[in-house]
């Protein structure tokens, strides 16, 4: 994912990550390799809720570009609610994949889903 970020110059201004190892771990790799900061944010924890993942990222608000890195299902549920999905179950985002949303504003229905890339099409 790192190789895959510099090679298509994806740089956001900060990554931030749940406190689980494997997700901290993950985004270190992605950090080193794109030189971006690393923040970790207890609301990326497992089983986060939409709530939780909507104040985490409005208190990040002065960041043009944020990379997550956490857990499923509460991407998906983030995700299906920032584009105004109807229920969660329409979205399902792999693990170890590359989701963009472009948002005009944290709150429900103001996201853009931009892609969403599987590791595996990552080469």
């Amino acid at each position: 994912m790192g190789q895959f970020c510099a090679k298509h110059e994806i740089c956001p201004d900060v990554i931030l990550t749940s406190p689980a190892v494997r997700a901290m771990e993950t985004a270190t790799i992605v950090g080193e390799l794109i030189g971006v900061r690393v923040e970790v944010e207890p609301f990326l924890t497992i089983g986060m809720s939409c709530e939780e993942g909507m104040d985490g990222l409005a208190k990040r608000e002065n960041y043009k570009a944020i990379m997550i890195v956490g857990h499923e299902p509460g991407f998906s549920e983030l995700i299906a609610k920032l584009t105004g999905m109807r229920h969660s179950e329409q979205l399902r985002i792999r693990k170890a994949s590359l989701t963009e949303v472009e948002l005009s504003a944290v709150e429900p229905g103001f996201g853009v889903l931009q892609y969403t890339i599987p590791v595996r099409l990552m080469k």
